[in-house]
């Protein structure tokens, strides 16, 4: 109990004066202890008890090979050990949900604020994704979190924030755009999309990000550093694309996954509560963050 308090007092801390952050925080802080009540209601055995398995030592890097090399490394193992193939991955919360038991949270936050991570040995891993954001910058940000879990538990909590130079950011940024984006796969995907074609063009970068997943940025960004595309290719199209006309023009509409602000688990546990009449409807609705009274 006592390492979850230091865990939510790390990401206090680090929200600085950020007020929006800070009631973040706290909810989510309050529906963790929600996932404990209801494990103590239920007498279901906390998460290192029944999922050990999937709660290894952090991953470490050194000196002998690049970020970039480390990052392809890890991705790779984890598409593996999570039965991904180099596919893409638009279900990537149901995957780290079922399989790795990662509590995934989606609440509104600060536009400044990507994501959220913190762990305790009680619940393991937890993850919080600004819902504000569009449905590709979501799908990057839980692919971040999900480095930070990775790598980062021992710092028992993060705040993920755009534009971040942090060290432990430019780890989980490499990792995302290496695990939603493998280097084999996007370059088939590309030189399939572009054959027979004299250059790139913005619209081949709209339907490879609708492919995968990402925002238009994540996929220029992802095309550049595989040399897919120059330099001043990419930042011409990050600089000057008007995305949102762009797809009412080619139709390429962005790929939009559900965002419930609970993991399904906890839902469940919810649920079977209230049927077995261990809680009230009072309770209910407080632990649905909904009034069933109007």
């Amino acid at each position: 109990e006592q390492k979850e308090e230091n865990a939510f007092s790390v990401l206090l801390r680090a929200s600085r004066t950020d007020a929006e952050t800070r009631k973040a925080i706290t909810k989510l802080e309050t529906f963790c202890h929600h996932f404990q009540r209801l494990f103590g209601l239920l007498e279901i055995e906390t998460v290192l008890g029944s999922h050990r398995k999937s709660y290894q030592q952090d991953f470490t890097i050194d000196s002998g090979r690049s970020l970039t090399e480390w990052m392809q490394h890890y991705s790779h193992i984890q598409r593996d050990s999570l039965g991904l193939g180099e596919a893409p991955v638009p279900n990537l919360r149901d995957i780290l949900e079922d399989k790795l038991d990662l509590k995934i949270f989606y609440f509104p936050l600060n536009t400044s604020v990507s994501g959220i991570f913190t762990y305790s040995s009680r619940l393991g891993g937890c993850i919080l994704i600004n819902s504000n954001h569009p449905p590709g910058r979501r799908l990057f940000s839980l692919a971040h979190e999900f480095a930070h879990f990775l790598f980062d538990k021992k710092k028992l909590g993060l705040i993920s924030r755009v534009g971040s130079k942090d060290r432990e950011e430019e780890i989980a940024e490499y990792f995302a755009e290496n695990f939603l984006i493998p280097s084999q796969a996007i370059r088939d995907s590309f030189y399939e999309c572009t054959r027979n074609k004299g250059k790139v063009s913005e619209e081949d970068v709209l339907y490879l990000a609708g492919l995968y997943g990402v925002s238009f940025k994540a996929m220029a960004v992802r095309l550049r550093r595989l040399r897919l595309i120059p330099l001043s290719a990419a930042n011409r199209f990050i600089d000057e694309t008007k995305v949102s006309q762009l797809r009412a023009i080619t139709g390429l509409k962005e790929p939009d996954p559900a965002n419930f602000p609970f993991p399904k688990s906890y839902l469940r546990l919810v649920i079977k509560a209230f049927r077995r009449k261990l809680i009230t409807t009072s309770a209910l609705s407080e632990f649905l963050d909904i009034d069933l009274w109007s």
